[in-house]
């Protein structure tokens, strides 16, 4: 794997404007946060494939987290040349989008394109080169929320299914009403482990499956929040804080395919360990399926996000949550309401620093209409200066906006 992201690298182009914006985002940061939030995980939601913006702002985090609504992708396709074709298809098709958006945001509509066949791995292997780290070895596991007391097996993709086409989608599932099951891939480096969980954030049941830019957020049901959310977010917090521990539950699903695995080289060789890890030695053939024990302070990270769903963010409970698990955050307008960060909002005991830079001139083109109490509050907010970079949609001229927050007592 790490041979063909090396390739694969090879045959990207306009890489130096990457560059470029990289150290920018690198001496930014920099400048801006406490050098104890440098070192603290990071929690990016909504993602998409943008790896490369995390590492850039906080390069000397021990592990990043990515969360996203597309497919996670096997190592088994490396062992498959018409799947190789793909991935390098893949590849290719997300990095010149990217490019052509200035690197400041993704598009959802054409990752789901490109994902869909390959999964997100191709890509982050293409990132880890681009961050010049070397794959060691990767994991993958299916996490629920603490919650449930009864598990339904379901195995992970295997081989044989992923290059037949089938069973490809390696998606968030409900495997009861209410209940969750949390797909995961982990690349292990020996600077970071790079953790891509893949995640719909649904209102309920019913909310569409695959959302797109027709697709209306319904607000009531996003204001309201819920049992179904509840268990989504649960079981991310399950993923995200996962370390092992003696009363962890721990369930084996059988999957009768050729599983896979890679050497410290970072070659595949048709084995995989137990618990979906990929090494390179020989164990019995299965996947995890992870339930965390009871539910504990979660561990403090750096949260962000950029050109994300506000509909689901502006919301209280959503606040709360990210909020509970972050000793930093770093957004856009998208992201929480500013108001959130002081105590007589009531989700912190004490005010937080906060850092802003870009004048805010309006939400993106659908959404102008849909926030309309929060235009004023925003505006007084972003005031400038300009950010040296762009941020997130800046669809309304200028480069976008920036808050960085972090807790008093980190500094």
């Amino acid at each position: 794997m790490n041979a063909w992201a090396e390739q694969a690298t090879a045959g990207l182009s306009n890489l130096e404007a990457l560059h470029d914006r990289t150290a920018a985002l690198h001496t930014f940061s920099a400048s801006i946060f406490p050098r104890v939030v440098q070192q603290l995980p990071v929690l990016y939601m909504f993602s998409g494939a943008d790896l490369l913006t995390a590492h850039a702002l906080f390069p000397s985090s021990p592990e990043y987290h990515l969360v996203a609504d597309f497919p996670v992708g096997h190592p088994s396709c490396f062992l498959d040349a018409a799947c190789i074709s793909q991935a390098n298809e893949s590849a290719i098709a997300f990095f010149q989008h990217w490019a052509k958006l200035k690197y400041a945001r993704q598009s959802t509509n054409l990752m789901r394109r490109a994902f869909d066949r390959v999964g997100h791995l191709p890509v982050l292997l293409v990132s880890l080169r681009l961050m010049n780290q070397q794959l060691l070895h990767l994991t993958t596991r299916h996490v629920q929320p603490p919650s449930m007391v009864a598990v339904s097996s379901k195995p992970m993709v295997s081989a044989r299914s992923l290059i037949s086409g089938r069973g490809r989608r390696l998606k968030m599932v409900a495997v009861g009403s209410g209940s969750v099951v949390l797909p995961s891939i982990t690349l292990h480096t020996e600077r970071a482990r790079i953790s891509y969980h893949s995640m719909l954030l649904r209102s309920d049941p019913s909310e569409h499956v695959r959302l797109s830019k027709q697709d209306w957020p319904v607000f009531k049901r996003w204001e309201r929040g819920g049992p179904y959310v509840e268990a989504q977010l649960e079981a991310l917090s399950a993923a995200i804080n996962r370390n092992p521990q003696p009363d962890d539950w721990l369930a084996r699903t059988e999957d009768p395919a050729e599983q896979v695995t890679e050497r410290a080289t970072g070659e595949p060789t048709g084995q995989t360990s137990p618990g979906g890890s990929v090494g390179a030695s020989r164990q019995p053939r299965g996947q995890l399926v992870v339930q965390a024990g009871a539910r504990t302070s979660p561990r403090l990270m750096v949260s962000m996000f950029k050109a994300a769903p506000h509909w689901i963010l502006r919301n209280r409970w959503m606040a709360n949550w990210v909020l509970r698990h972050s000793a930093a955050t770093l957004h856009d307008e998208s992201g929480l309401r500013p108001l959130y960060y002081n105590v007589s909002a009531g989700l912190v005991t004490r005010d937080w620093q906060l850092v802003t830079r870009g004048i805010f001139a309006d939400f993106e083109n659908r959404e102008v209409k849909w926030y309309p109490g929060e235009k004023a509050e925003l505006k007084e907010v972003f005031r400038g200066p300009d950010l040296p970079f762009q941020f997130g949609y800046a669809q309304h001229g200028g480069l976008g906006v920036l808050l960085a927050a972090w807790r008093k007592d980190m500094a």
